[in-house]
């Protein structure tokens, strides 16, 4: 998947795909015992901005305040980064 940076004008190839990101997010937040509520968000971040190691934020229950899994991704290696969840 590809995304483009406004500013720069870049095109930045992600290794990973929005749909392997998700599929590996849901599968921690059912080793954590924590529930998957839609809708869910998965934007691809760097970690300074413009630069640094690219990564991905997941967040479920999207619309919503309380019942959030967060969760973020190194897109390199598929690596957990964080995790976390907000009962309410």
């Amino acid at each position: 998947m590809r995304h483009t940076s406004a500013l720069r004008h870049e095109t930045v190839a992600y290794v990973m795909t929005r749909d392997e990101i998700i599929l590996l997010a849901r599968a921690v937040a059912e080793k954590e015992g924590w529930p998957w509520l839609e809708p869910v968000d998965a934007r691809p971040v760097r970690r300074y901005g413009f630069f640094g190691r690219r990564s991905w934020h997941v967040t479920t229950n999207y619309h919503a305040i309380g019942c959030n899994a967060r969760i973020q991704i190194d897109d390199e290696t598929g690596s957990i980064m964080s995790r976390g969840f907000a009962p309410r």
